[in-house]
């Protein structure tokens, strides 16, 4: 007979885009074939199957973790050809908030609005992607243009994690691992990972493990608040670094030189402040292309900034 799981292990984990990245809704709108999930407040969200997603797919590709170890952590669906009827995940994920520019997360409805709050409106300006469809051939399909709406990079978010398990075994260790993924450079949200959207970097941790069979750790347990943008006290900084000696994958970082002039166009003109200024006095005309570039969020003390719009070279380029 297997032990109880008795033991809760519990992360508050904070992550910040280091590209744009979109979790599709599903949906498209007036301006865009595809629009993010969002929250109460229309705010970019992340739902917890994602993340679970994520987590399971590259907890099963590592080559130490065995077929049982991840339908064991994960859970299975039952099968008509066995007898057995299936087990539940025995990870929880919540839904990861937004931070706003003083790196609090979003949690709750604001029947405010978003207010004056840049990192919040930058969120909102939603930047367009184009793609094309590519047929059989390698080639662009016939009526195969489509784009997407993406969230600019530099947001923030966090959600929790806990885990249903026991004090023997490996399920510490599997949480542990699972704590590293999220900070590793393979690791990616969301839609066109291939096309350079969705990586994370692992901002910060907030840990604890707690036995349920302890009456004063059932206690914190139980305690601990649903809120994410509540103080969790009971949960302490976690400082574990990933395991580096087993990637999943290697990583090939390119520098480029440009040696020429080079344009990568956008469907929007735009002017520096200067060339504005020209054009608004007629002895300019305003360009019909420019590069396309893309504002982030930054942050500094513990607050976020609006960066300037910065170019950028398209991955399909």
């Amino acid at each position: 007979m297997s032990e109880l799981p008795m033991m809760r292990y519990v992360a508050r984990v904070t992550i910040e885009s280091k590209t744009p990245f979109l979790v599709g809704s599903g949906r498209g709108s007036e301006i865009t074939d595809m629009m993010p999930v969002v929250d109460a407040n229309g705010l970019p969200a992340i739902p917890g199957t994602s993340i679970a997603g994520v987590l399971r797919h590259g907890f099963a590709a590592h080559p130490g973790h065995s077929d049982g170890a991840t339908r064991d952590l994960f859970g299975f669906a039952s099968r008509k050809d066995s007898k057995d009827e299936g087990r539940g995940s025995k990870l929880w994920v919540s839904w990861a908030h937004i931070h706003d520019q003083s790196d609090t997360p979003v949690d709750g409805f604001r029947p405010e609005g978003i207010g004056d709050d840049p990192v919040l409106q930058n969120a909102l300006a939603l930047s367009v992607r184009d793609h094309v469809r590519i047929n059989h051939r390698g080639a662009a399909a016939d009526r195969g243009k489509f784009d997407q709406a993406v969230i600019p990079a530099g947001h923030r978010f966090t959600f929790d994690m806990i885990l249903e398990g026991s004090a023997s075994g490996d399920d510490e260790a599997h949480f542990d691992w699972l704590l590293g993924y999220l900070a590793s450079p393979s690791m990616r949200i969301g839609g066109s990972g291939k096309r350079g959207l969705g990586a994370f970097d692992r901002n910060r941790v907030l840990y604890g493990a707690f036995d349920l069979t302890q009456t004063d750790q059932a206690l914190r347990f139980a305690g601990l608040p649903v809120r994410l943008d509540a103080p969790a006290p009971e949960l302490v900084p976690y400082n574990l670094q990933p395991d580096e000696q087993t990637p999943l994958s290697r990583t090939l970082e390119l520098e480029l030189q440009a040696e020429d002039y080079w344009v990568f166009c956008g469907e929007e003109a735009w002017l520096t402040e200067k060339e504005q200024s020209a054009t608004d006095a007629g002895s300019q005309k305003t360009p019909d292309f420019n590069p396309v570039r893309e504002e982030r969020v930054v942050w500094r003390d513990g607050r976020g900034h609006v960066a300037p719009p910065a170019m950028y070279i398209p991955g399909s380029a």
